[in-house]
């Protein structure tokens, strides 16, 4: 039976997760701090691991596991019609001398907060992190209606909106609703990324 591992944080997200693991029938225990169970015995046990970057990539070594997620560059190498706007990937010592307003955030995981910023406005959210870290410098867009998708063996299988309009999804006891043929729109443009760019762009192995 496959075990859901989750961190220590009591959030709602992984509240939900373990409540729809355990309808399944899954093993699922959080693990305290950075420490994993000394009882649980992950050899030729089907994991799956809920916890955020950088501290799931410590979590997973400790499992022998590996991590399965996007490049740093796999956004900025998306064909300018799906993404219509400059996405350039920098370390973070360039993102720092950036002069004008643009979308800021880290490559990969959430170092820093994402944000419309300067670079002067990140040396005092960033100075602690290495100059190396990989940055995505974005042009700033305005967003209409913004979906989440979830996607499985290169297909989506569900997804609803996290924005609309200036209404940003804030609740589960309150989520935001599309119309159908919304829905349908932002399902094939999700599938239509996803076979336009080759499977060896799309993954990455995180060790």
């Amino acid at each position: 039976m496959p075990t859901l591992i989750l961190s220590s944080n009591y959030n709602t997200d992984s509240k939900i997760l373990r409540k729809a693991a355990q309808a399944l029938k899954w093993e699922t225990f959080r693990f305290g701090g950075d420490n994993i169970p000394t009882w649980y015995e992950h050899k030729d046990t089907a994991h799956a691991i809920y916890c955020t970057v950088p501290k799931a990539f410590d979590v997973a070594a400790r499992l022998d596991s590996f991590l399965l997620g996007c490049s740093s560059e796999w956004l900025a190498n998306l064909p300018a019609q799906f993404s219509r706007r400059r996405i350039e990937v920098r370390d973070l010592k360039h993102a720092m001398s950036v002069k004008e307003n643009c979308f800021i955030k880290p490559a990969l995981g959430k170092s820093f907060d994402a944000a419309v910023k300067t670079g002067q406005s990140l040396i005092s959210q960033a100075s602690h992190l290495p100059a190396t870290l990989l940055v995505q410098i974005s042009e700033v867009v305005e967003w209409e209606t913004e979906y989440r998708c979830f996607i499985s063996n290169n297909e989506v299988m569900t997804l609803s909106p996290y924005r609309r309009g200036a209404v940003t999804f804030s609740s589960y006891a309150s989520p935001l609703r599309g119309p159908r043929d919304e829905l349908d729109a932002a399902s094939k443009f999700a599938n239509s990324v996803l076979n336009s760019v080759p499977r060896h762009r799309r993954s990455w192995k995180f060790c």
